[in-house]
């Protein structure tokens, strides 16, 4: 199927996300998260663009942008290409890490603006990583309130205060906006067991069923999280199926 041309936003704001591939984790450690980071103040130095929020997943990244159309790209391709270079190489790994084409929404108007802000900002909170938004490390959210450089906040806090940006991302909302899960990927057995590896940094199933409880049940979420089934678990860790599901219960 060919590929569906990508649009052009009247404001020059974009909605984009890249992930990992097969829903992979791209972002192992605490200093993963940090160079990423460092690319893109570097590209915005490079290729300028603003930067609005951003929220660094496990597995994948939202960014909230305004941009030249005809530089999107170039800038997407020079953040991924940097950041897949590092870590292979860190992680002593080859092929791809990001899967296909970035992802990219318009935002055209000032309501859909402040509806993609906080659900970029709520992101960790409806993964169930945090219960608040201002606590998660790897968000623009704190950048608000400590005018971290990375962030062009002057727009947003020029129309709204401190006070009513805490208060707008702490409602409860049913916001839908591009996120990872409107994606479907199936993935094969094969993929599922290359995941299980990489994952776990294990050669064999026999070392994984070794391991201590408590290892084996992250494991089992990040694999979940990777979008392994829970066949697929069980088929690449030897587990029994009660045991998944008890781990997967009490998350």
């Amino acid at each position: 199927m060919p590929r569906q041309p990508r649009k052009e936003s009247s404001t020059g704001v974009y909605h984009v996300m890249i992930r990992g591939v097969n829903k992979q984790l791209i972002f192992q450690k605490t200093n993963d998260y940090h160079y990423f980071l460092r690319i893109v103040a570097d590209c915005k130095e490079e290729l300028p663009f603003q930067l609005y929020a951003f929220c660094l997943m496990p597995n994948h990244v939202h960014l909230l942008m305004r941009a030249d159309f005809g530089k999107l790209s170039h800038i997407m391709q020079s953040i991924e290409t940097k950041y897949a270079t590092w870590f292979n190489r860190k992680n002593e790994r080859v092929g791809h890490l990001f899967q296909d084409r970035f992802l990219s929404e318009v935002v055209e108007d000032e309501r859909y603006f402040l509806t993609v802000l906080r659900y970029i900002h709520q992101n960790p909170v409806k993964a169930m990583l945090m219960q608040e938004a201002d606590g998660y490390p790897f968000s623009s959210y704190p950048g608000y309130f400590t005018n971290q450089p990375l962030i062009d906040s002057n727009m947003i806090l020029n129309y709204i205060t401190k006070k009513q940006f805490y208060e707008f991302h702490g409602e409860e909302s049913d916001d839908e906006c591009m996120d990872i899960d409107n994606v479907i990927v199936r993935l094969t057995d094969s993929q599922a067991m290359k995941i299980t590896f990489e994952i776990t940094k294990m050669d064999s199933l026999d070392e994984f069923l070794l391991l201590p409880s408590e290892v084996r049940m992250t494991y089992v979420k990040q694999l979940y999280d990777a979008r392994l089934t829970k066949a697929q678990i069980h088929r690449c860790t030897g587990l029994s199926y009660r045991k998944i599901n008890k781990v997967l219960k009490e998350e």
